[in-house]
């Protein structure tokens, strides 16, 4: 599962999907943490099935599979290959090197920023006592330099506005 928050996921990626997960997205059920997230989610969601291959075939699931899909789930996989109960079959769940290229792919094609201007501030803050003394804080920039790397990827034109960072400043 890779959130953050409800507020602000950019996108939510699901692996392994299950059967028992795949019906309840597909049905709008939500009784756990996963479930309720995806519910309230209404961004790009990116899942990978993981289940035995009987389980995959079967009409239930497969039916699941069109609601989700309509629904604007992608799915990556499933392979076929051995599968956790040793069955061979499709049903496997794909590498997770393949689930990660479908992810940075998806986010890739998003450039939601385009031709905007984006101001961040950044580190720690140093507020002089006098000539020797200052009050201040530990803030590393980490967040600030994240924030600002992750809305040029976007496409924004970025102004970094940094004092006292730990970390390096974004390029």
């Amino acid at each position: 599962l890779g959130t953050i928050g409800v507020r602000g996921i950019t996108q939510l990626t699901i692996a392994p999907l299950s059967a028992n997960t795949l019906a309840k997205l597909a049905h709008g059920l939500a009784d756990n943490v996963l479930t309720q997230t995806a519910l309230a989610f209404d961004g790009p969601v990116v899942a990978a099935p993981a289940m035995n291959p009987r389980m995959w075939r079967s009409a239930a699931v497969q039916a699941n599979v069109e609601l989700v899909q309509a629904r604007g789930v992608e799915l990556v996989g499933p392979e076929e290959g051995d599968t956790a109960e040793g069955e061979v079959g499709v049903g496997r769940m794909s590498e997770p090197e393949e689930i990660f290229e479908r992810v940075a792919a998806a986010f890739e094609r998003r450039e939601q920023l385009r031709g905007r201007r984006v101001l961040v501030t950044a580190g720690g803050t140093r507020e002089p006592l006098d000539a020797v003394r200052f009050l201040g804080n530990r803030s590393s920039g980490r967040m600030g330099s994240a924030l600002a790397a992750e809305a040029r990827r976007r496409g924004a034109q970025v102004t970094l506005v940094a004092s006292n960072l730990s970390v390096p400043a974004p390029v």
